[in-house]
Order: C-alpha cells, then sequence, then structure tokens
C-alpha cells in the first residue's frame, strides 16, 4: 500500500470508529431487562444511572416517568452528552415521540427538595435538552433551580420548568454560555432575593430566546438586593435575543422597600439587545412593568398591555 493511501486508509478507519463509538441509552422505570441501558427492554431504571454511563457523542433517551434528584446537587451532565424526553418507551426515531402525552419528569423532589435539578459545565457545542419538565427545588439561597449552565453552549427545546424555587434564576441559570431557548414554558419560577425569575444570563455569552412562554414567574428585592426581570434578566456582558415569545403576569417585587425593582417582563442591562414579536400582558415592576433596560435596546413588533411600573417618576410601563 502506497503511503498516501495508508493514512488516508487510517484516516478513514479512525472516522468510522467515532461514529460508532456514539450511541443512544435508553431510561425507564418500567423496564423489565437487565438494565443495561442498550434498549428500552434493558433500559436503566435512573435517570442517574444514564448520567454515569453515557460518554460524549452519546444521546440519552428517556422515558415517561418521575426521576428525582440523586443528592441536593442533583444531576450533573456528563460533557457532549445530549437528553431527549418525550418518549413512552418502544420508538426508535426522534419523529416517533409525543412529548405531551408522556411527560419526562426531573425533579427536585424526594426525598428532600433539592436545590437544582440539572447542571452543565462547558457543554459541547451541539449538545441538547429537549423535552423534559423540571421541577421541585426550594432553597432562598442558590442561584439556579432549573438548570444551571456554566460555560459552553447548549440548546434547550419543548422544557417546561415549573415551581421552581431558588435564591435567584429560578428556571435557568446562565453563566458565560450560549443558550438558546426553543418552545419552552416557565410557570411559576420563583426567585426569593435577587434576579430573574425565569431565566438570568451573566457574564460573557448570548442568550436566545424563541416561541417560548413565561407565566407568573417572579423575583423580588430583598435585604439589600435588588430584584430584577420577572421573567428573564440579562446582564451587560450577556447578547440578548427574544422573538415570539408571551409574558404574561411575572412580577419584579419589591418586598423589602429598599431598592427599586426593575422590568417585570424582562430586565436588560446589555448594549446589544433585541426583541421582537412578543406579547407582554400584565407585569409588573417599580421600573418598566413589561420591559426595563439600563441599555440601549431595540424592540420591534411587539405588543405591550396592562403592565405596570408603580414608580411614578421618569418611568413608564413598558
Amino acid at each position: 500500500m502506497q503511503p498516501l493511501n495508508r493514512i488516508l486508509f487510517t484516516l478513514a478507519l479512525l472516522c468510522s470508529g467515532g461514529a460508532a463509538s456514539a450511541e443512544v441509552r435508553y431510561v425507564d422505570p418500567f423496564a423489565l431487562g437487565n438494565q443495561s441501558g442498550t434498549s428500552w427492554s434493558n433500559a436503566f431504571p435512573t435517570f442517574d444511572a444514564a448520567l454515569l454511563a453515557a460518554q460524549p457523542g452519546d444521546d440519552v433517551w428517556v422515558a415517561d416517568g418521575t426521576y428525582p434528584v440523586p443528592s441536593n446537587a442533583g444531576f450533573i451532565a456528563p460533557a457532549g452528552v445530549s437528553f431527549y424526553g418525550g418518549f413512552a418507551g418502544h420508538e426508535s426515531a426522534l419523529d416517533q415521540r409525543n412529548i405531551a402525552a408522556n411527560v419526562s419528569r426531573l425533579t427536585g423532589f424526594h426525598p428532600f427538595r433539592g436545590v437544582v435539578v440539572l447542571t452543565f459545565v462547558n457543554a459541547a457545542v451541539g449538545t441538547v435538552v429537549d423535552g423534559f419538565r423540571l421541577d421541585g427545588t426550594l432553597t432562598s439561597q442558590h442561584a439556579g433551580g432549573g438548570m444551571i449552565i456554566q460555560g459552553g453552549s447548549l440548546t434547550v427545546r419543548n422544557c417546561w420548568f415549573v415551581d421552581l424555587i431558588a435564591g435567584s434564576a429560578a428556571g435557568a441559570f446562565i453563566s458565560s454560555a450560549a443558550v438558546t431557548f426553543e418552545d419552552c414554558f416557565f410557570d411559576g419560577c420563583w426567585s426569593q432575593i435577587g434576579d430573574g425569575g425565569g431565566i438570568r444570563a451573566v457574564g460573557t455569552g448570548a442568550l436566545t430566546v424563541r416561541r417560548s412562554r413565561f407565566i407568573g414567574n417572579f423575583c423580588r428585592e430583598l435585604n439589600g438586593v435588588q430584584g430584577r426581570g420577572g421573567g428573564i434578566y440579562n446582564d451587560a456582558g450577556s447578547v440578548l435575543r427574544v422573538s415570539d415569545c408571551y409574558f404574561d403576569d411575572n412580577w419584579a417585587y419589591n418586598l423589602g422597600h429598599q431598592l427599586v425593582t426593575q422590568g417585570g417582563g424582562i430586565a436588560n442591562n446589555s448594549p446589544d439587545a433585541r426583541i421582537a414579536n412578543c406579547i407582554f400582558l400584565r407585569n409588573e415592576a417599580s421600573l418598566g412593568g413589561g420591559v426595563y433596560s439600563g441599555a440601549p435596546i431595540t424592540i420591534v413588533n411587539c405588543l405591550f398591555s396592562g403592565n405596570l411600573a408603580s414608580e411614578p417618576a421618569n418611568n413608564t410601563p413598558f
């Protein structure tokens, strides 16, 4: 074999070997097989068992069921692994899922109220979380209830962030990461002290939110800590893009009466921010009931109705 052909042959073997190494790991609490995670019939019974087995490039498919966190630290996602919920437990392709009928629930309940459900650290480009309900955290000191994303790049689709309580960022806390939320639902996420009832993004990075709903989320000012962004808080170093979203009855609540709150729906401090084709109804804060921005912001084709800004001086309900 000629040297060039030998090199090409070796590269082909390496490439084919890398592709073959990626696997689907299956999770179903009702499977009756050997619990190896290699098929639906032999699925892992718990979500954390799949996390321990998964390797970079793998997908984890999770059937309908409730999966409590194993400890107060919650689930820690391995690098380079994507997660898909909403399966009945017999599908062979992602497009066979019925996410509405098959709820894959990751919860902070049992046997305690955990402080976070799912954490990603330096998520690899292309990592996806799709089709889960996250709920059941309770803390007043911790940033991030449903999800913590520290560095890296992540896409979150078709996820419900429901009934989560944290110190701040009750739904999701993002630190210096590029994160996209698509077709997600944030409902009843409460930040007890600080920013971002639904989402809080800090550091350098980018937050993109598309076709998502924020209803009844809450952040509050207390003990000298300002409450900003009942639905979303975006810090100065994070690029913000929000489109085709719905914000209803989100609050930045002034409990301590020491500092004014900002942005019932969205509070932003980034000079690179754009909101388009969104609806803001009945949101409330001291400043900017629907949207507050401490930097120039572009708002295009949005509807504002019934939002309330309680501070009368130099203020609008937007």
